[in-house]
């Protein structure tokens, strides 16, 4: 890829592959939640897709219960690491992304992180049909105003409300997570859900 826009895809592709290996990370690391015993055990999603189409049903059966799962888990982890290293060489693997990207997001009945799963899902599409200048150009584009309008709304939102701006929103949040999970493991974590004010300097 010889366009102007390789330096810009190649920095997304970049971003993006790290993102999507910090997201496999974390569910590896909780992988026994989604095992045969875990609360988002297979045998619980099953009977919701007994109404697709076979054509959709058979992957998704394929792909989803626990072993192949993490399967899937693996693929992804190396072909983010490899698009990680290879930037705008490596976009070829971006499709292969995009439906790891989807089908977990089946997996897990919508997006698993919220807003960054779905940010995922906008900007591996973009990088799969960015296949010649002009489709790169557009992509990029794209990726620019879906990523210019998603934290801009959001951080004036945050901005609007004393609750965010005082640091107590991130506070309840972080509790609603110990009382859903347990205290966190990080020592700096629980040092700061008691801290408003260090909450108040993630934002």
């Amino acid at each position: 890829m010889s366009w102007p826009s390789s330096v810009a895809l190649a920095w997304v592709a970049r971003g993006i592959a790290l993102a999507v290996l910090l997201q496999t990370l974390e569910l590896w690391l909780i992988r026994s939640r989604f095992s045969d015993t875990g609360i988002w055990r297979w045998s619980i999603l099953r009977p919701e897709h007994a109404a697709l189409p076979a054509l959709v049903r058979w992957p998704l059966a394929g792909l989803l219960p626990y072993p192949a799962f993490l399967t899937l888990l693996a693929t992804r982890t190396a072909c983010a690491a490899w698009l990680l290293f290879a930037g705008s060489r490596g976009l070829g693997l971006a499709p292969a992304l995009l439906v790891t990207q989807i089908a977990i997001c089946v997996r897990f009945r919508g997006t698993f992180n919220g807003g960054s799963d779905y940010m995922s899902v906008l900007i591996l599409l973009a990088l799969s049909v960015a296949t010649s200048p002009t489709l790169a150009h557009a992509a990029l584009a794209y990726v620019a105003v879906q990523t210019t309008l998603s934290y801009c709304i959001a951080g004036l939102v945050k901005l609007k409300e004393p609750t965010w701006r005082n640091g107590t929103a991130l506070r309840a949040i972080l509790e609603l997570a110990v009382q859903r999970h347990g205290p966190p493991r990080c020592i700096l974590a629980r040092q700061s859900s008691r801290r408003p004010c260090q909450l108040l300097a993630t934002l």
